[in-house]
């Protein structure tokens, strides 16, 4: 049994993300005018109550959107860089150099020289080329 995007009938914009979630968060940044934006995207007819002074017209005009309509979470050509190791090795060394803190400065040592190659390392690391039919 499949959930849908909007189980809870949710405000926020977390809730306008299909189910289940793609890798990336939006296919494009979403233009938020309220604090409740993804609300009153389904329900316009509700604006007037919390924004007494808002444009009549403006919510006459807006379309109401459902999170079920949108996209399934198809790849639309995002790119996004390939995995890598280096953050793990900034992890350890930070362990580590923890680690040493308690018992050894040696140990402090040896988790900061691995931190600082992690870092230089996911620095310089190349970046990959967008394949075709990427954007």
């Amino acid at each position: 049994n499949i959930a849908s995007s909007d189980p809870w009938v949710g405000r926020t914009l977390e809730w306008s993300i299909p189910s289940p979630v793609p890798v990336y968060n939006f296919r494009e940044v979403p233009e938020v005018k309220f604090r409740d934006d993804f609300w009153f995207k389904k329900y316009p007819q509700t604006i007037k109550e919390y924004y007494h002074d808002f444009d009549e017209e403006e919510i006459k005009n807006m379309k109401p959107i459902k999170p079920d309509e949108k996209d399934a979470g198809e790849n639309h050509g995002i790119h996004l860089p390939d995995l890598s190791y280096y953050p793990l090795f900034i992890g350890i060394g930070l362990s580590i150099a923890a680690l040493g803190v308690l018992y050894s400065y040696a140990l402090v040592t040896i988790g900061l020289i691995l931190v600082f190659w992690g870092s230089i390392g996911w620095s310089t690391e190349p970046v990959n080329e967008p394949h075709e039919g990427d954007h």
